[in-house]
């Protein structure tokens, strides 16, 4: 089943893709570090809503399946 385990997880993915990201890009940084610290939020925020839509409906099918073998 879903757990907040499985939300904490996908949160930590998400902003370790944002950060590897934001270092990648090293041309494009701005001067001010609330731009900077906003686009890097909002990249995990992105990363996290892509990962949650492909990634759930897997471990509810899997859950799904289990319950009708058993």
């Amino acid at each position: 089943m879903i757990t907040k385990k499985n939300f904490i997880r996908i949160g930590w993915i998400s902003l370790a893709l944002s950060i590897i990201g934001f270092i990648l890009d090293l041309n494009e940084r701005v001067q001010d570090i609330k731009t900077n610290i906003f686009e890097i939020v909002m990249m995990a925020v992105l990363f996290f809503g892509i990962i949650t839509i492909v990634y759930l409906p897997f471990v509810l099918l899997k859950y799904h399946l289990n319950r009708k073998q058993s």
